[in-house]
C-alpha cells in the first residue's frame, strides 16, 4: 500500500559534573593534615570519603582532613570525591594519600645531680633511626645511648635543658626536652693538729679547709662529740686512744666527706722509788716503788741482779758500790727510768777463822799457840773460855786451871763488819809437874836481853828449864865465888849469859831452883851449867 507514518520525540541530555581535586600534601608523616583543593566542575554537592572511615558531605569547596597512621609501615588512604550536579548527574575522583608510620621522642633525665655528674641517657623513642642530643651546655651528641658529664665549678645551681630530636627512616622527626639542675659539689677538707699527742695533752686544733659555699657542716670527733658549726676551732678528748674526726659537707643532695685520725698516746709513767743502804755484806735493802702510771717494773740492782717485783727486797753479797735503776713501763708501752747512782754501799765483812796448837796442854806452864787465819780484818777479840781475852793478832795463852775450854774469835774491820768463829772444847788443860835443866848453853853476843826466850827455838842462847805444870818458880845462878849472877821468879825468863850488862865469861856456874806444880807438888833442885862462848 505504500503507506507511511512518522512520529517524533525530544530527548534532553544533561551535562555531567567533572569531579576533580588535589591533595596537598599527598605524602607525609602521621599525623598528616591534608588540604583537599576542590577542582570539580558542574557539581552542586560533594561527598568526600577519606579512606580512613571518615566522610564529609557538603557543597563544593576545599576541605581538609588529618590522616593518622598507627601501623609500623606506611599506609595509603584512597580519598574519594563524588560530585553531583543539579540534574543528579555524578562523577567520582580518587586521589591516594600516603601516611608514614609514627615516630616519637622520649627519654628520662634525673631532675638534679651533683657536679661532676656523669649521666647516661637512653633513648626511649618509638620508630626512630636517628637521634640527635643537644645537651644544653653547647655539646651535641648522636646515638641511641649517650654519656655526658656536667661540671659546675660555681657555688650556685646551674640548670641545663637537654633536647632529643629523633628521625625515622621516612624522615619523620620529633623532639622532646627535659631539664637537669646541676648542684655544685662541696670538697670537704680540714686539718686537725697535732696528729699525735701524749696524754694529758688532748686538745686538737681544727682548721676547716673546705672552699666557701652554701654548705652545711656536720662534724663528728670520734668520741661521741659532734658539731654543726663551720669552724669548730678545737676539740678536747677525755682520755687516750685513736679517734677519727669526720667532716660531712653538704648542700641539697650533694655531700662530701673528709676524715682524719688523731692519736692520743697513753701517758708516760713516772718512775720513782726510795731505798738505799750502807752496810756489811750480805746487805739486804728494801725498795719502795713510788712510781705513777705504770703497769710493769724492771729493777737492775747494779750487781747483775734484777727483779720485776713492785717493792723488791734484795740482798747484796759482794762488797762494792752499786747504782740502782728502775724502768717503769706504762699503759701504752712507754717507759720512764729512775736511777740512783751509788745508792748502795756494801762493805766487806770480816771472816773469822783460826786454828790452835796444841789442843792438850799442861797448866799453867804449857802455852796454847793461836794461828789467826781471818780475812778482811784488822781488829780481834779472843775469848779463851777461862775469863781471859786478848786483842792480839796471834796471842799465846796459858791456862791456869785444868779443864776443857771453848775458844772464840771475833774478827772486825774498819767498817765494823765483824764475824765470829768459835771452837767448842778447843783446848783441854790438865794438871802435871815436871822440870829439867840443861848442863850447858851458848849465849849470843848481841847484848843483854830481858831473858824472855822462845821455847820452840833451836837456839841455845838461854839457860832455862824444860818444864810443865809449873805454877811457882825461883831460879838462882852463882859463879864459882858464890856471887849471884842471875835470878828470876818467872819460868818464862832464862839467863842470857850476861852479868851487869857485860858478857859473863866462859865458865861453870852453879844454880839452884824451886818449883811448885799444878798438881800441888813442890821440888827443889840444884846443879851446875857450863857457859860456852
Amino acid at each position: 500500500f505504500g503507506c507511511r507514518d512518522t512520529a517524533e520525540a525530544d530527548i534532553r541530555v544533561h551535562p555531567a559534573p567533572i569531579a576533580q581535586f588535589v591533595a596537598s600534601p599527598a605524602v607525609g608523616c602521621t599525623p598528616l593534615p591534608v588540604n583537599l583543593q576542590d577542582l570539580t566542575i558542574g557539581a552542586v554537592s560533594m561527598d568526600w570519603q577519606f579512606g580512613d572511615g571518615a566522610s564529609l558531605a557538603g557543597g563544593p569547596g576545599n576541605v581538609s582532613h588529618t590522616f593518622a597512621n598507627t601501623a609500623p609501615d606506611p599506609v595509603t588512604y584512597a580519598v574519594r570525591l563524588v560530585a553531583t550536579s543539579s540534574f543528579g548527574c555524578t562523577d567520582t575522583a580518587v586521589v591516594p594519600v600516603q601516611v608514614y608510620p609514627p615516630v616519637t621522642a622520649a627519654f628520662t633525665l634525673p631532675a638534679e645531680v651533683c657536679s661532676p655528674a656523669t649521666i647516661t641517657l637512653n633513648d626511649e623513642s618509638i620508630g626512630a633511626t636517628q637521634w640527635l642530643w643537644s645537651m644544653g651546655d653547647g655539646n651535641t651528641l648522636v646515638g641511641s645511648t649517650v654519656t655526658h658529664t656536667y661540671t659546675n665549678t660555681s657555688n650556685a645551681d646551674v640548670t641545663y635543658t637537654v633536647t632529643l630530636t629523633t628521625t625515622s627512616a621516612y624522615g619523620c622527626s620529633r623532639s622532646v626536652q627535659h631539664q637537669v639542675v646541676v648542684h655544685p659539689m662541696p670538697n670537704a677538707a680540714f686539718m686537725a693538729l697535732p696528729f699525735t699527742m701524749q696524754y694529758p695533752a688532748a686538745t686538737v686544733s681544727i682548721t676547716n679547709n673546705t672552699a666557701s659555699g652554701p654548705w652545711s657542716h656536720a662534724w663528728t670527733f670520734g668520741d661521741g662529740g659532734t658539731s654543726a658549726v663551720e669552724e669548730p676551732g678545737g676539740h678536747t678528748y677525755g682520755t687516750w686512744g685513736t679517734y677519727t674526726i669526720t667532716l660531712v659537707v653538704s648542700a641539697n643532695m650533694c655531700t662530701d666527706t673528709a676524715r682524719q685520725d688523731v692519736v692520743i698516746l697513753p701517758p708516760l709513767p713516772v718512775a720513782r722509788f726510795t731505798g738505799s743502804g750502807t752496810g756489811c755484806a750480805p746487805l739486804t735493802v728494801s725498795f719502795t716503788n713510788t712510781s705513777q702510771g705504770a703497769l710493769a717494773y724492771q729493777w737492775d740492782f747494779g750487781d747483775g741482779g734484777t727483779s720485776i717485783a713492785v717493792h723488791p727486797v734484795y740482798t747484796y753479797y759482794t762488797p762494792g758500790t752499786y747504782t740502782v735503776t728502775l724502768v717503769a713501763t706504762g699503759i701504752g708501752g712507754g717507759t720512764a727510768t729512775a736511777v740512783k747512782v751509788d745508792s748502795v754501799v756494801v762493805h766487806p765483812s770480816a771472816t773469822a777463822y783460826f786454828i790452835l796448837q796444841p789442843d792438850h796442854v799442861v797448866v799453867p806452864s804449857q802455852p796454847v799457840f793461836t794461828y789467826n787465819l781471818s780475812g778482811n780484818a784488822n781488829g780481834f777479840v779472843w775469848d779463851f773460855g777461862d775469863g781471859t781475852f786478848s786483842n792480839d793478832l796471834n796471842p799465846v795463852h796459858y791456862y791456869q786451871q785444868a779443864g776443857t775450854y771453848d775458844v772464840s774469835l771475833v774478827a772486825n774491820n774498819e767498817w765494823n763488819c765483824p764475824d765470829t768463829f768459835a771452837l767448842a772444847a778447843a783446848v783441854t788443860a790438865i794438871s802435871a809437874g815436871e822440870i829439867d835443866f840443861p848442863n850447858a848453853f851458848t849465849p849470843g853476843n848481841s847484848g843483854p836481853t830481858d831473858g824472855v826466850y822462845d821455847p820452840r827455838s833451836f837456839d841455845n842462847d838461854y839457860f832455862f828449864p824444860k818444864y810443865s805444870g809449873v805454877q811457882e818458880y825461883h831460879l838462882q845462878v852463882f859463879n864459882r865465888w858464890g856471887e849471884l849472877v842471875f835470878e828470876t821468879f818467872d819460868v818464862k825468863k832464862g839467863w842470857d849469859g850476861y852479868y851487869r850488862g857485860r858478857p859473863a865469861k866462859q865458865d861453870v856456874y852453879a844454880w839452884k831452883a824451886y818449883a811448885r806444880f799444878s798438881t800441888g807438888e813442890e821440888t827443889r833442885l840444884s846443879g851446875d851449867v857450863t857457859l860456852l862462848r
